[in-house]
């Protein structure tokens, strides 16, 4: 039972390699590795594990041809790790964001209690 897991995580590690040369880098965070099959001036035909399917260039960050496996994996890689630490980056502000909003709601509420101390006081 156990050669079954270790076909299937197998499988899994295969396709989530690169699966050829070449790189693409989409506005919205997602990275592609495939084979670019065609290309125009306003799109790019490509091929991955999933199946072709065309890109507009509009949608395209960054299209990154690589001569080997090895580079294409190590670019992919570098690629992958760039958009999680801006997304990391992102996170952070927006706790810091947060935990701002957070310290300004306290010291409005404690100024109200002071406030309604004073009142009592009088």
């Amino acid at each position: 039972m156990k050669w079954i897991f270790y076909m299937i995580s197998a499988a899994a590690f295969l396709l989530a390699a690169p699966l050829s040369p070449d790189v693409v880098s989409t506005n919205d965070g997602i990275i592609l590795n495939g084979k670019i099959l065609q290309e125009n001036e306003d799109e790019i035909q490509f091929q991955s594990s999933v199946g072709v399917f065309t890109i507009t260039k509009e949608n395209v960050s960054e299209l990154i041809r690589i001569q080997s496996e090895e580079e294409s994996f190590k670019k992919y890689k570098k690629l992958k790790e760039e958009k999680q630490k801006e997304k990391e980056k992102a996170e952070r502000q927006k706790q810091k964001e947060k935990e701002k909003a957070e310290r300004q709601k306290q010291k409005e509420k404690e100024k109200a209690e002071r406030q309604k101390q004073k009142e009592k006081e009088k």
